[in-house]
């Protein structure tokens, strides 16, 4: 139950543009000047009616931290030495504030990479700061996940079968593909795309869902961490819109579902695009800069006639820059 004092009294702190143009809201962000929390905002028009349904989206975590057993682990100890940012678990604070944040709406999903890299510490850490603050949030994976090497320059010593079985044994939920329905109008959707890949085992959870919100008339929002193609020639050189790790970006070819894919990847790629009247956001991470682009998608009209129709895609910024401030997406579907 959300505390609407709460809300009232957290929401009540001064708002300031930080960057952007409220005309165009896709790209704009604010802050909070109290909390510094920094917010962007996107709202859908469902057509259903009644209480509109809020979700809040952060992203790329990324806890850095070796408890005592980590650190008589071999092959955490180069990574320990190696990677210094948000080392001694740094992030948490800017965690804390975007879950402070998220506490007062329906819905939190959080689209990976909040592991720094694979450590008891970190699993640790996103229970304590994540799940136990609130079991009903959804988590998707990033490819730090999977990993116990970051900056060492050596592979992984273990398989990534096992790895990969680690990171699902320690999460709440599937990790390939999780569903739910938020209040009685949309359908959230968390699903594993790292590697640039889709998977077979996200082809008949997500042809279901499809129906089910088709007949319901749902709004769905698909949430995972990597961009997938735009679809546009034109977005090899996405311009971010704010920037802390790259300030252009390939959203064409160089990430999910590009033009080099094929298999079950562009089979879900294809289910995503040619469902565009359902699909109304997909919201990722990954590059750490803000961006927004718009995926090239498509419907059956009630004629059975092909429409194009654009999907918008939010590339939110990593949670930890700007001093920790903590970087949420607030969706509202009305």
């Amino acid at each position: 139950m959300i505390d609407t004092e709460a809300k009232k009294k957290y929401f009540d702190q001064g708002v300031e543009l930080f960057d952007g143009d409220p005309a165009k809201p896709e790209t704009c962000i604010y802050r909070l000047t109290e909390s510094g929390v920094h917010f962007r905002l996107h709202e859908i028009d469902s057509g259903l009616g009644g209480d509109p349904v809020e979700i809040v989206q952060f992203t790329d975590v990324h806890f850095n931290f070796c408890n005592e057993k980590d650190r008589e682990n071999r092959e955490l100890q180069g990574t320990l030495e190696k990677r210094k940012w948000l080392s001694n678990a740094a992030s948490v604070v800017s965690c804390q504030k975007a879950m402070e944040y998220a506490s007062f709406f329906d819905q939190t999903v959080i689209t990976g990479d909040i592991l720094d890299y694979l450590s008891d510490g970190a699993i640790d850490l996103m229970w304590e700061h994540i799940w136990n603050v609130d079991p009903d949030v959804l988590c998707a994976v990033g490819g730090h996940e999977f990993t116990r090497q970051v900056q060492t320059g050596m592979p992984d010593q273990t398989s990534f079968s096992s790895r990969r079985a680690t990171v699902q044994a320690a999460w709440k939920h599937r990790i390939d593909y999780v569903s739910k329905i938020v209040g009685d109008k949309a359908m959230v959707i968390v699903m594993d795309n790292n590697y640039a890949s889709f998977y077979d085992s996200q082809v008949e959870p997500l042809r279901a869902d499809l129906a089910l919100a088709r007949e319901k008339g749902y709004a769905v929002l698909l949430f995972m961490h990597e961009p997938i193609s735009t679809g546009r020639e034109a977005d090899r050189a996405v311009k971010a819109i704010h920037v802390y790790d790259g300030e252009y970006y390939d959203i064409y070819e160089k990430c999910c579902a590009g033009a080099h894919s094929g298999g079950v990847t562009a089979t879900v790629y294809r289910m995503i695009t040619e469902n565009a009247d359902l699909v109304r956001g997909i919201y990722v991470g990954h590059l750490h800069s803000a961006y927004y682009t718009e995926v090239i998608g498509s419907y059956l009209d009630e004629s059975e006639v092909r429409r194009e129709k654009m999907i918008p895609q939010f590339v939110l910024e990593g949670n930890p820059y700007d001093k920790h401030c903590g970087h949420v997406l607030k969706i509202t579907v009305r």
